[in-house]
C-alpha cells in the first residue's frame, strides 16, 4: 500500500511538473530533479480527503443498479490523516468514512502498515455494534512479499514512470498548464507553498490531444515495452505485432469518435493542482472533476474531488500507536464474528450477515 501511494505520487508529480516548469531549466531536466527529490522524501505527515457523488438522469435512474449506486455514492466522503516513514518502513493512518443515502454511515478505521503486516481496527458505526472482545483491538494481516513479487513491483513502478515521461514529451504547456498563486491552493494549515501549478482539461483539449498524439504515444510506449518490459508484462512477440497493427486502426476509430465527443461525454471540470515548498518537495496535490457521460437511456454524472497536504517532511516521525501488541489474527476474527450485532437481524443470524 505504501509503495502504491508513493508510485502514484511520483507519477502525478512528474506529469504536472514537467509541463508546469517556468524557470530557466528545461522541463525534462526539471522533471528529473523533482523525481529525485521525491525519492529524498523519507518521512512526512499527511492529511486529506476525497468526495464522490454519482447522479443518474432519464430512464436509467429508475433501474435497481442506478438507485443502489446513487444512494451508495450520495456525498460519499473519505478523510484520512497519518504519518509515513521510510526507515523504519511504517505508516500510521486513520480513515474516516461518511456515506450519505437513506441510511447514512459514519465510521473511523485506524491502521498501521509495515512492509510485512497491516494492522487495522474494526470500527463501530451506526449500523454495527462490536463485541467488547474486538473494541480497540487491532487485526493483523500478514502481507509479506516474496522476492519475485517485489522485483516485479519494482519493474512496474519503473514502467509507470517511463510511460509518464513519454506522455510528458507530447503535452503542450500553453494549452494545459498555468501558474497559480499560493493563496489559491486549498492546502491544510501549516503547509508551505513556494510554487503552485494547475492543469485543466476540457472536451476540446482532450479531443485535440488524442487526435494529435494518440498513435505516436502508443507506438512509443510499445517500443518501450519491447525494449525493457516484455518479460515483466508477459507479452510475446506475436502479441506485440498485433498490438502495433491495432494502434493505427484504433487511431482511425478514435478520430471518428472524437468528432462527436460532445454527444457522449461532457467535461465540465477536470483540474489538478500541484504545489511544492522552497526545497521542491511536494506539499499539496489535489484534483476536481465534474463529468457527464451521456447515453440513450439517460446520463451519468460523476463529481469527484480529492486533496492531500504534506508537512514535517524529513523530520523525525511521531508515531502515536507504534506496532500494536494486543492483536488478533484473521482466524481469531472469524471466530468472534458471531458476537457482532447487526440491527434488524434476528438473534443468531449475525454470523450469516457477516460472511
Amino acid at each position: 500500500m505504501k509503495r502504491i501511494f508513493k508510485v502514484g505520487l511520483i507519477s502525478l508529480t512528474t506529469m504536472m511538473l514537467a509541463a508546469g516548469c517556468t524557470g530557466d531549466v528545461d522541463p525534462k531536466t526539471y522533471v528529473n530533479e523533482v523525481t529525485a527529490k521525491v525519492d529524498e522524501k523519507k518521512s512526512y505527515s499527511f492529511e486529506g480527503s476525497s468526495k464522490v457523488q454519482i447522479r443518474y438522469t432519464g430512464a436509467v435512474e429508475k433501474g435497481i443498479a442506478a438507485n443502489f449506486l446513487s444512494e451508495l455514492f450520495d456525498d460519499l466522503t473519505v478523510q484520512y490523516k497519518g504519518v509515513y516513514s521510510e526507515d523504519p518502513e511504517q505508516m500510521e493512518l486513520t480513515v474516516k468514512l461518511n456515506m450519505g443515502g437513506k441510511r447514512p454511515i459514519e465510521t473511523e478505521i485506524p491502521m498501521v502498515i509495515t512492509d510485512d503486516d497491516v494492522y487495522f481496527q474494526l470500527a463501530e458505526s451506526n449500523l454495527i455494534t462490536l463485541p467488547k472482545s474486538l473494541q480497540d483491538r487491532y487485526i493483523k494481516v500478514d502481507v509479506a512479499e516474496d522476492k519475485e513479487a517485489s522485483e516485479k513491483e519494482a519493474q512496474l513502478t519503473s514502467l509507470i514512470n517511463d510511460v509518464t515521461m513519454i506522455i510528458i514529451d507530447h503535452l503542450d504547456e500553453d494549452k494545459y498548464y498555468k501558474d497559480i498563486a499560493a493563496n489559491e491552493v486549498p492546502a491544510a494549515e501549516g503547509v508551505e507553498i513556494d510554487q503552485a501549478i494547475e492543469i485543466a482539461v476540457d472536451n476540446e483539449t482532450v479531443s485535440t490531444f488524442l487526435q494529435d498524439s494518440f498513435e505516436e504515444i502508443g507506438l512509443e510506449i510499445l517500443d518501450l515495452i519491447e525494449s525493457k518490459y516484455m518479460d515483466t508484462l508477459g507479452i510475446s512477440d506475436p502479441q506485440m505485432r498485433v498490438a502495433r497493427e491495432a494502434i493505427s486502426e484504433t487511431q482511425k476509430e478514435l478520430d471518428k469518435s472524437l468528432a462527436t465527443i460532445d454527444d457522449y461525454i461532457e467535461i465540465e471540470q477536470f483540474d489538478l493542482i500541484y504545489a511544492a515548498d522552497s526545497d521542491q518537495f511536494i506539499t499539496y496535490q489535489g484534483s476536481d472533476a465534474d463529468m457527464t457521460f451521456k447515453g440513450k437511456d439517460g446520463d451519468l454524472r460523476i463529481v469527484m474531488s480529492a486533496n492531500t497536504s504534506f508537512t514535517k517532511i524529513n523530520e523525525t516521525p511521531e508515531f502515536e500507536v507504534g506496532i500494536p501488541k494486543d492483536v488478533l489474527s484473521l482466524e481469531d476474527l472469524e471466530e468472534l464474528f458471531n458476537d457482532i450485532e447487526v440491527p434488524g437481524l434476528p438473534e443468531g443470524d449475525a454470523k450469516d450477515a457477516s460472511l
